[in-house]
């Protein structure tokens, strides 16, 4: 049975975090709710920096950064790029010309064509792209938003077409680019903006005009620019972009001067720019760190009847400036700007300065440029652009980057943070870290330095190039900026993309529809449309892998697109090992930023198996041994156990019994189960299974092996030959070893006992080496005791049995022939006979010596009388004579020769031994 504990649904919404503070940290929570510019794949475009045969190219490049260790590929279709590199956790990947990673040819140069020039990237966990262009003395960078957050509307805000007309008269152009991330986008572009009566697109295209794009594909871009036939006339800002499916919109500038009326001073512009359903209505801007003269500001308007309040401060003093108020009634599509004017050297004019609390009536967008050196003198500065985030947007716990290897070696980060004016002791403030170290021990100044009567306080700090964290339990924003010679480049800390244009204040609901074998089947919805909620859909669903083990989380819907607005989906999360217990943190996160987090634990197994391996070691082939697996229930719960069996991959195993009953039955708690394997080898072999214990939801799996091995003794006869009558002989004595017995087979057998050994045969009672003897497989023992002593004369067979644990007991036939020394009888005078060879095998050689001439019969007779060979009667000269005999008839034994004449009988004793 499967065992799940409750989950427990925290119920929390994004600001409500710190109730659950103790359950999952902070820090790991922001990342996933709070990076809105962090993501898992983008598409990006490159906006052309200046023209062709402008400024010389330095760096183009890609940075990205992770909290954490990832994989990341980029790829350029359009020129067959693609890259698969590894990011390490907190630094920096760079992607430039300077290492093949990017190419000043991947700018998009061609205006009001779909061309197919976007890069792609993608990644295994949440990244940071930042994108920038740098030549000789004109750079900008932007601030990537990935896929997820892009929105289908869009206004555009950048800057006036730059005409120049000293030194060079160049025309360089504003306008943007839309990069489409799905197939079968099209675009409706209402161009809207200022000078629309001077100016028109490249292609020809005046303000007033709606320009269709249909059936882009993914990595497709489409570009509008001014063609720069004015100077600070023209102006595409304002422009409403509209998509089937979510787009990417970058804002740019070739290269321009602010003002345009500037001595010098130009300087390229770009910013990835938010969906208008993530506006806001409440700004806090802080002039960059210069001459004190201020900076140049835009607000763009969504809708008719937008209103725009702006008041400045002093810094330090937080005194209002008395000339800084801003106020202006926008149209939809109009935008407000201060101060565009004319600047001349030793500039007296002041922009908008300090800092400015923005407020308007309907959402906006808010973008702050940096005007021209000339406006104060500082070489420093020359024109950028950066978007800032509307307080409705602050996020926390970000990773952001500084421009890598490119020069940029003078940074500083501008931060704006939510804290209690009410509050002497800052608590909020103090919980803003900067790569680790407490902001405001850093800058003390973070903890006064208050935007006008808002919550909102600020500080700058000089930064290195590389990779910073920024984490706290407040909200943040802010930006980035910094220098190279007569180079700058600035972008945001984060972008918050909530989609903020309706009423959301719910997070998703997550239900939990089944579970069955550790996979648990959940759906998170959206579904709330009453009154002014509107549930505005699923953004992410998320496992907080740092608070998970043991677990794997997959969404089920194959093509989950968060922009295009999912109010549906499924997932589940899957227990990766039964046996051990699990834990799944997991959230849901929808696109007003509200989110809930769920907690899943699973208790693993609570059946154990001993032992854990059966194993039999050697087992004799042919016989049948057991051995008892014994399950027990350690846990609260009965199990049921459905099966028990083999596999069956190696034969020789099978279940013999099981107690107390045959599957499927109960096991209640505390209770144990005993099954009981046997094992049958039939062949010398190893074998091998797995005895697998079924039960509702998992297995337990115990592996089984044996040897299939026989015992196997080999002996041989032995023939002590003939022996002496009276004489003792050993088997030792004559080879030299003794009596050999080897093991010839696979297993170990012991030699106990020699029996059946009768006289004249013998073993003596200090048997070397002694009984009982083991012998390993292969080894060979010889015992040098066994005695043949025969005492009469005679042939002598004995069959001892030689008695082991082998398979069989063994019989070795000892033999021997004991023969006595005998001399011819002179029972016929004159007549001496001798035999040789004797012992004979199967002739002997009878050689008479006779004194003078004589007959005789020649016979031989076995023990028991009989006639074995009869040469018949022969006449034997005097002298020797040597007569053959042929005892190739004869068995091994003892004969005896007769030689008979009729004056008397000789005889003598023959030993046969074949």
């Amino acid at each position: 049975m499967t065992k799940f504990a409750s989950f427990f649904l925290f119920g929390l919404v994004a600001i409500s975090l710190a109730a659950t503070a103790a359950e999952i940290p902070q820090t790991i929570m922001d990342r996933l709710t709070e990076n809105d510019n962090m993501g898992k794949e983008f598409y990006i475009a490159i906006p052309q920096n200046d023209v062709k045969h402008g400024q010389a190219e330095e760096t183009v490049a890609i940075y990205i950064a992770s909290f954490k260790d990832c994989r990341v590929t980029i790829s350029m279709p359009k020129y067959g790029f693609e890259w698969i590199k590894e990011v390490e956790a907190g630094k920096p990947l760079v992607l430039s010309n300077d290492n093949g990673g990017c190419d000043f040819i991947w700018e998009v140069i061609n205006s009001e064509v779909v061309e197919n020039m976007g890069v792609h990237i993608k990644s295994d966990a949440p990244i940071s792209v930042y994108v920038l262009n740098s030549r000789s003395m004109s750079s900008d960078g932007y601030l990537a938003l990935p896929m997820d957050r892009w929105g289908k509307q869009y206004v555009h805000l950048a800057y006036y077409d730059h005409k120049e007309q000293w030194p060079s008269r160049i025309r360089r152009g504003s306008g943007f680019i839309v990069v489409a991330g799905h197939d079968r986008t099209s675009l409706t572009i209402n161009l809207r903006g200022r000078g629309g009566e001077a100016g028109a697109t490249v292609g020809g295209h005046k303000i007033g005009e709606t320009i269709r794009v249909s059936n882009m594909n993914a990595g497709d871009v489409y570009m509008v620019r001014g063609n720069a036939q004015t100077d600070q006339g023209f102006d595409l800002s304002g422009t409403l972009i509209q998509a089937t499916k979510p787009v990417g919109v970058i804002s740019f500038h070739q290269r321009t001067m602010i003002p345009n009326e500037s001595p010098s001073g130009r300087d390229h512009l770009c910013e990835m720019i938010p969906p208008t359903q993530t506006w806001g209505k409440n700004f806090v801007t802080v002039a960059f760190n210069r001459g004190g003269q201020g900076d140049f500001i835009r607000i763009a308007a969504l809708e008719d009847g937008t209103q725009i309040e702006g008041d400045s401060y002093q810094p330090g003093t937080n005194n209002a400036y008395e000339d800084g108020h801003y106020s202006q009634k926008l149209k939809a599509g109009e935008f407000f700007e201060f101060l565009q004017t004319v600047c001349h050297n030793n500039n007296k004019q002041n922009g908008v300065r300090g800092v400015t609390v923005w407020k308007s009536n309907k959402p906006v967008m808010l973008a702050q440029y940096a005007y021209s050196y000339p406006w104060d003198g500082d070489r420093n500065w020359d024109p950028l652009m950066i978007v800032i985030p509307p307080v409705e947007q602050y996020k926390k716990s970000i990773v952001f980057q500084t421009p890598y290897g490119a020069g940029f070696n003078k940074n500083e980060v501008t931060i704006l943070a939510v804290g209690n004016p009410n509050d002497p002791d800052r608590k909020l403030l103090k919980t803003v870290y900067l790569d680790g170290e407490q902001v405001a021990e850093k800058e003390p100044m973070f903890m006064y330095q208050r935007a006008g009567e808002t919550n909102i306080f600020w500080a700058r700090l000089q930064i290195d190039p590389g990779v910073h964290f920024l984490t706290s339990e407040t909200k943040l924003a802010g930006y980035v900026d910094g220098f190279a010679g007569y180079n700058s480049y600035g972008w945001p800390l984060l972008m918050g993309l909530d989609k903020i244009d309706e009423t959301d204040t719910l997070p998703p609901l997550i239900t939990l529809r089944s579970k069955s074998c550790g996979e648990f089947n959940y759906e998170a919805t959206e579904r709330r449309n009453e009154g002014e909620q509107k549930d505005q859909g699923l953004r992410d669903v998320f496992l907080v892998e740092e608070m998970s083990n043991n677990v794997e989380m997959k969404i089920l819907k194959e093509d989950f697109s968060p922009a295009e607005g999912e109010y549906d989906v499924n997932f589940v999360i899957k227990v990766l090992d039964l046996s051990k217990d699990a834990k799944a943190v997991f959230g849901a996160i929808d696109r007003a930023g509200n989110f809930v987090v769920d907690t899943l634990f699973y208790e693993g197994w609570t059946a154990k198996g001993e032992p854990s391996v059966l194993d039999f070691g050697n087992s004799r082939i042919n016989k049948t041994y057991e051995k008892d697996y014994v399950v027990s229930n350690l846990g609260k719960d009965t199990l049921s156990i459905n099966a028990a069996s083999f596999k069956g991959v190696g034969g020789g195993f099978r279940i013999a019994a099981c107690r107390p009953s045959e599957p499927p039955f109960e096991l209640p708690p505390n209770e144990s189960a005993t099954i009981t394997a046997e094992f049958s080898p039939t062949i010398e072999k190893d074998y091998a299974d797995t005895l697998i214990v079924e039960f509702e939801c998992f297995d337990l799996r115990v592996p089984a092996a044996g040897r299939g091995v026989e015992a196997k003794i080999l002996i041989s006869d032995w023939d002590f030959g003939n022996v002496k009558v009276g004489s003792s002989v050993s088997i030792y004595d004559q080879n030299g070893y003794g009596f050999p017995v080897k093991n010839v087979g696979t297993d170990t057998i012991t030699v106990f006992d020699i029996k059946n050994v009768n006289p004249p045969f013998s073993i003596s009672k200090t048997i070397s080496p002694p009984l009982p003897k083991k012998l390993e497989p292969g080894e060979q023992v010889y015992f040098n005791s066994i005695i043949f002593a025969p005492t009469d004369t005679g042939s002598y067979r004995n069959e001892t049995l030689i008695v082991s644990d082998a398979e069989n007991d063994s019989i070795s036939v000892w033999t021997g022939t004991a023969y006595t020394e005998t001399k011819a009888e002179d029972g016929i005078k004159g007549l001496k006979i001798e035999l040789s060879p004797n012992p004979a095998k199967d002739k002997s050689l009878l050689k008479l010596v006779s004194e003078k001439e004589t007959e005789a019969s020649v016979k031989v007779y076995s023990l028991n009388g009989a006639v074995v060979l009869d040469k018949g009667k022969i006449k034997i000269p005097a002298g020797e004579t040597n007569l053959k005999l042929d005892l190739s008839g004869l068995s091994s034994g003892i004969y005896y020769l007769t030689v008979e004449s009729g004056t008397g009988k000789s005889s003598a004793t023959i030993i046969v031994n074949k």
